[in-house]
């Protein structure tokens, strides 16, 4: 009895296997200008994660309050590893001199290195 239990659940074992990270393409979000220096880098750093990866990496410029707009946006994006933001050295101490900026915070976003 046992013995035929064990057989069943691992026959049943392969169906739950998951998707290996990524399945779809990634979307890296630059807070500045198309065409200058954060988005060269967005797009320096794409083209290398789309070859290690082997998925299209997205570069989208979100314009807006030194990327405030950008980092809120990606705040707000499903927790999943598909949208990344590319930050300069200004976005933490933004974020940190005003108050009033509820865009980011040390607790919303997490850090990776590529």
């Amino acid at each position: 009895m046992i013995r035929r239990a064990l057989i069943s659940i691992a026959t049943a074992l392969p169906v739950f296997s998951f998707a290996a990270f990524p399945d779809k393409p990634i979307t890296l979000i630059q807070g500045f200008a198309a065409g200058g220096n954060a988005d060269v880098i967005a797009r320096i750093v794409a083209a290398g994660m789309a070859k290690e990866l082997g998925q299209p990496v997205v570069v989208e410029a979100k314009l807006g309050a030194g990327g405030n707009v950008a980092s809120g946006l990606v705040a707000k994006a499903a927790a999943d590893g598909y949208t990344l933001i590319l930050l300069t050295g200004g976005h933490p101490c933004l974020a940190r001199s005003i108050k009033s900026c509820r865009l980011i915070r040390s607790r919303t976003l997490t850090g990776c290195r590529w």
